[in-house]
C-alpha cells in the first residue's frame, strides 16, 4: 500500500530539514578550521611536509624519501605539491597547504552525510560528522599541514567499505574499491598498516561466520595490497629501523594514557573520567544493549570503537624492537573510526544516551576548539615582525649560521627560502665567510664560535632583537644577531 500523502510530505519535510542541519554543521566546522588556517605558525614535522612539496618534483619526492631513509611513504607529499601548485597563491605561505588538510577532513563530513547517513540514519551522520570536524585530536589535523586527516578519511572510508562487503559479498566495486583504497592508505603512512589489520580482521570473521565462500577474496585483496607496500619497504630501506643488536630501541609498557590524553585531553574539567565513561558506554553498550539490524553490525560497530586502543599496544611493544620512535599520532588514522564506532552504538541503545553522549561531545568540541585557537596565535608571538625585517634586513644569499640541531634548518627556510643555513658544527672554513652577509641565530641551544676563532677572523656581533617563527622546543625563537667577520689578517 502506498503511503499517505500527508505522511510521505512529513517525510520529505523530515529528510530536507535533516540534510539542512547536516549541512550547516559541515559549513560550521569548516569554517572554524579556517579561523585556524590563518595561523603561519608550523612545526618542523609540518616544515617537513611543506619544504618536501614545495622543492622537489614528484620524482624528487619519491627519491627524498628514500635518501631520508626515514618512516614516510610518497602518496601524501606527492598529492600535496600538486594541491600547491593549483592553490598556493591563496592566503599566506601556508595557506594552501592547510587547506588540503581541511580538504580531507571535508571528504570524512561527505562520507558522514552521504554513505554513513544511509547506513545508519541522521543521528548516527550528525555525531560523527561533529566529532570529525571538531573532536579532539580530529580539529588538530584538520589544519595541520600532515597526511593524518587524509588517513583518517581512507581508513573510515575502508572500515564502511569492509561492513557493505559484509552485507554483499558479490560486489566488485566494493572489492575493487576497497583495494584501492588501502593502497592509497598504505602510501600514505606506514602505520595505516595496524588500522587496516583490524578492518582486514573483521572482515575475515564476519564473512567467515555469514559468506564462508567468500573468504578467499579477502586473502587475495589484502595480499594484494601487500605487496607494493613490502617492495617499498625494501627499496626504502625500512627493515633498517629493525633493532638487531639492542641498541636504539626501549621496552615500552602497555599504558594507554598517552594515546587517552592525545585523542581527548582539552581544559574541560574531568576531561579524563569524562572520555573513558563515553568509550566505556559505547563498548558496554555495543556489547550487550546495541539494536543490531543486520549481520555483522554489532562486531562492525566495537570493531571501530576498540581498534585504536588495540592498534596502539600493539604498535608501542612492536616499537619495542625499533630504533625509531613512536607516538599516540602514529595510530591516529583509526580515530575516525572510534567515532563512527560510538555513533553508530548510542542511538541503538536509547535516545537519552545518545543526547548524553552528544551533550558531552559538544563540550569537548567547544572546550577543544577554543584551546586549540588560542595555541595556534599565543605561540607566534614574534612571527610578524620577524616577517618586517627578513623582508626590509635582510637579502637573498644571506648565510644564517644556527645552532639548533640540524634538522631545524627545514624549518627555517620555509619562512627564509632564500637564505642559506649553514650549521656552526658544518662551518669548514670560517675565513670563506669574511666580508659576507652573515646572521647568527641564538637560542637556547646556543654554542658561539670560540675566542680563539673571534680573535682570529676577527668576528664580532650586534644583537638587533629577539625574533622568532614561533615557541617550539627552544629552537624556532631567537636573539639575532648581525655578525661581521673580517677574516684572518694578511688573508
Amino acid at each position: 500500500m502506498n503511503a499517505k500523502p500527508g505522511k510521505r510530505e512529513m517525510t520529505i519535510r523530515t529528510r530536507l530539514l535533516w540534510t539542512a542541519v547536516l549541512c550547516a554543521v559541515m559549513l560550521v566546522s569548516v569554517l572554524l578550521m579556517l579561523t585556524l588556517c590563518a595561523d603561519e605558525g608550523i612545526d618542523y614535522d609540518e616544515s617537513y611536509s611543506f619544504r618536501s612539496a614545495r622543492d622537489f618534483t614528484q620524482l624528487g619526492i619519491i627519491q627524498k624519501m628514500i635518501d631520508d631513509y626515514d618512516t614516510d611513504v610518497p602518496l601524501y607529499y606527492c598529492v600535496l605539491r600538486v594541491w600547491i601548485r593549483l592553490f598556493g597563491k591563496i592566503g599566506h605561505r601556508f595557506f594552501a597547504a592547510r587547506l588540503f588538510s581541511v580538504a580531507g577532513t571535508i571528504a570524512s563530513m561527505v562520507l558522514g552525510l552521504t554513505v554513513v547517513r544511509r547506513l545508519w540514519g541522521n543521528y548516527t551522520a550528525l555525531f560523527f560528522m561533529i566529532a570529525t570536524g571538531l573532536a579532539p585530536a580530529m580539529l588538530h589535523v584538520s589544519v595541520n599541514i600532515r597526511m593524518y586527516s587524509w588517513t583518517n578519511f581512507l581508513m573510515t572510508a575502508c572500515a564502511v567499505l569492509a561492513f557493505c562487503i559484509v552485507q554483499r559479498p558479490e560486489s566488485t566495486k566494493c572489492w575493487v574499491l576497497l583495494w584501492v583504497l588501502t593502497i592509497a592508505a598504505f602510501f600514505s603512512h606506514y602505520f595505516t598498516v595496524f588500522a587496516c589489520l583490524a578492518i582486514y580482521l573483521y572482515l575475515l570473521a564476519a564473512l567467515f561466520v555469514y559468506e564462508r565462500k567468500a573468504v578467499w577474496k579477502v586473502f587475495v585483496c589484502g595480499s594484494t595490497t601487500l605487496i607494493p607496500l613490502l617492495a617499498w619497504m625494501v627499496v626504502s630501506g625500512f627493515f633498517h629501523f629493525v633493532d638487531t643488536e639492542g641498541q636504539g630501541a626501549k621496552r615500552k609498557a602497555p599504558d594507554i594514557s598517552g594515546l587517552l590524553s592525545y585523542l581527548f585531553k582539552t581544559d574541560m574539567r574531568f576531561w579524563l573520567p569524562i572520555a573513558v565513561t563515553l568509550v566505556a558506554v559505547a563498548l558496554i553498550g555495543g556489547l550487550f544493549l546495541m539494536k543490531a539490524d543486520r549481520r555483522g553490525e554489532k562486531g562492525f560497530a566495537l570493531t571501530c570503537v576498540s581498534a585504536i586502543f588495540v592498534i596502539y599496544l600493539t604498535a608501542l611493544l612492536l616499537s619495542s624492537f625499533a630504533s625509531h620512535f613512536f607516538t599516540a599520532r602514529h595510530i591516529m588514522h583509526a580515530a575516525g573510526m572510534m567515532w563512527l564506532g560510538i555513533a553508530i552504538i548510542l542511538p541503538r541503545i536509547d535516545r537519552w544516551v545518545y543526547l548524553s553522549g552528544a551533550a558531552v561531545l559538544a563540550g569537548m568540541c567547544y572546550t577543544n576548539y577554543r584551546d586549540e585557537y588560542e595555541l595556534a596565535y599565543r605561540d607566534t608571538p614574534y612571527l610578524e615582525d620577524t616577517k618586517i625585517f627578513i623582508e626590509e634586513e635582510m637579502q637573498p644569499g644571506d648565510i644564517v649560521i644556527y645552532t639548533a640541531p640540524e634538522m631545524y634548518s627545514t624549518l627555517y627556510s620555509c619562512y627564509m627560502p632564500d637564505q642559506i643555513f649553514i650549521h656552526l658544527d658544518d662551518v669548514e672554513d670560517i675565513n670563506d665567510l669574511a666580508g659576507r652577509r652573515v646572521w647568527f641565530f641564538s637560542t637556547d641551544w646556543t654554542r658561539f664560535f670560540s675566542d680563539e676563532e673571534v680573535e682570529l677572523y676577527h668576528i664580532s656581533s650586534e644583537n638587533v632583537g629577539h625574533y622568532g617563527f614561533q615557541i617550539m622546543d627552544n629552537c624556532t625563537d631567537f636573539d639575532l644577531l648581525r655578525l661581521q667577520i673580517g677574516g684572518m689578517s694578511g688573508s
